[in-house]
């Protein structure tokens, strides 16, 4: 019985103090400021519906879904370069018929390495019910992407499933 008081009190005491070391320092402190947003304009930005953007890990490709004409369905994957940082975007390219569906494609996410890209689509096939997430992936940077294939009933549920987001060390899809 008294080791149990024992233990009682220590957690006690280590709960007062994890309290108190969070109230020493309750505010956070970012080593940075966001500048002004810059809206991309032509040739990324179009009257149609263009959205879900992520850039590539060396700022060179940007990644969107878009429902533009010369898309395969009402929302499909798009990538617009730049051979050098500061540049301006180029002309986007839809990434064809083999990564796209006549089903809503969207929400990309690039690997760290560029060979893999994931997004979210409502194509059939997949093992989830509204939408899925699928995964793309090119053996090369010159290579073109191969057929989708969805990541499974792990991450694929009969929810909701979309906008995979992949960690910066590629390890981990959120």
């Amino acid at each position: 019985m008294k080791a149990t008081g024992k233990i009682k009190q220590i957690i006690i005491y280590l709960l007062i103090a994890a309290s108190a070391i969070m109230l020493i320092d309750k505010d956070a402190h970012a080593d940075f400021t966001f500048g002004t947003p810059i809206n991309l304009g032509p040739p990324v930005n179009t009257q149609d519906s263009d959205g879900s953007p992520h850039i590539s890990p060396d700022g060179l490709c940007l990644f969107f879904s878009g429902d533009r004409p010369g898309g395969a369905g009402s929302a499909d994957l798009w990538v617009s370069s730049k051979e050098i940082p500061g540049e301006n975007w180029g002309m986007p390219v839809n990434l064809g018929s083999i990564v796209n569906s006549s089903a809503d494609d969207w929400a990309p996410s690039i690997s760290p390495n560029g060979l893999e890209l994931f997004f979210t689509s409502k194509r059939s096939g997949g093992p989830g019910g509204f939408s899925d997430i699928w995964l793309t992936t090119r053996a090369t940077l010159e290579d073109n992407w191969g057929e989708p294939e969805p990541l499974g009933p792990n991450i694929n549920t009969s929810n909701f499933d979309g906008h995979p987001s992949i960690s910066s060390d590629g390890l981990s899809c959120l």
